[in-house]
């Protein structure tokens, strides 16, 4: 970004973090990144429609992947994602059952809650739900990048890029901005998974005369 360091000050580093945490902040509405999933257990109660995923120690989860419910001897199946309109639709959402079939992720502005249905009949099984959890904050500057080795050029481009935007002229500033872009990509490129593609129909939101819950 051609910032001399000898003319670095405390507002330029502190300018520089804040680029840092946007930049991450960019890179989570983005992209889908796999370092960042994380796989949380969740203890059901007799008859709870709810539960505040800010409420399970160390998770900052920003969103839900997939939801499975284990019984006690560990045995799992997999529970559905539904819609807001799905569920709100439910008339009665504290119906019990021999386990949740069905979630909604609620993405509220400082914690995921997730609400099942029907709700567990029983103290004893849990949910195994991954997460997608938050980047860590650079704070004061000490921490070790929140990101794996394959995306360090992606951060040190996309960092050069930001700060350029600030402190250097904007024919520079394209310049690394489209290489922050191709690192980006190249990185994210290293995430894909391999394995067979499956095509399977949609459990798509659908129509039906008796809802949820009807006797």
């Amino acid at each position: 970004a051609k910032v001399d360091p000898a003319t670095l000050d405390v507002r330029k580093i502190e300018s520089a973090k804040r680029s840092v945490n946007y930049m991450l902040v960019e890179w989570a509405a983005h992209h889908y990144h796999e370092f960042r999933t994380e796989q949380i257990s969740v203890a059901l109660t007799v008859g709870t429609t709810s539960y505040d995923l800010v409420d399970v120690p160390n998770t900052r989860a920003i969103d839900v992947l997939r939801v499975l419910h284990r019984k006690s001897g560990g045995y799992d199946t997999p529970c559905f994602p539904m819609t807001r309109d799905d569920y709100f639709m439910i008339p009665q959402k504290s119906t019990q059952g021999a386990r949740p079939t069905e979630y909604f992720a609620e993405k509220q502005r400082d914690k995921v809650v997730l609400y099942v249905w029907p709700t567990s009949d029983n103290l004893v099984d849990t949910l195994r739900v991954d997460i997608m959890r938050r980047f860590q904050d650079v704070g004061r500057g000490f921490n070790e990048e929140d990101i794996p080795y394959y995306m360090r050029e992606a951060f040190v481009a996309g960092l050069a890029a930001r700060v350029a935007q600030k402190f250097s002229p904007v024919d520079l500033w394209k310049t690394l901005l489209a290489d922050a872009m191709r690192q980006f990509d190249l990185g994210t490129f290293a995430e894909d998974e391999a394995g067979d593609v499956i095509i399977q129909p949609g459990r798509g939101r659908r129509r039906c005369r008796r809802p949820r819950g009807c006797s």
